[in-house]
């Protein structure tokens, strides 16, 4: 499918967006539910290391719960692109259709 932005011609393939929005998927997949933090007293040593580590561990936990979710959303918005180029298109195709006398 062609776009253009009224300069330039791009060439989308709908397909394309999907297998991409499914790669974003399957790259952070094993990330989900990942949790770095364990419990049990001194599972990161005594004192201080297992203070620092711990406060570590929270932290990414964290920031792969919301690198993972954000990645989600980048895939549903690649399907979502693909699923408006495909309804752009057969609208189009209705469109030239009608007006031809088809």
């Amino acid at each position: 499918m062609a776009v253009s932005d009224g300069e330039r011609d791009y060439q989308v393939d709908p397909g394309e967006l999907r297998v991409a929005g499914g790669n974003v998927a399957d790259a952070v997949g094993p990330a989900d539910g990942v949790d770095l933090v364990t419990s049990g007293e001194n599972a990161y040593g005594v004192g201080d290391v297992h203070a620092g580590l711990a406060r570590f561990c929270a932290t990414w936990t964290i920031a792969i719960g919301a690198l993972s979710a954000r990645a989600d959303s980048a895939a549903a918005a690649l399907v979502a692109a693909a699923d408006t180029y495909d309804a752009q298109e057969a609208e189009a195709a209705r469109s030239v259709t009608s007006v031809a006398g088809g």
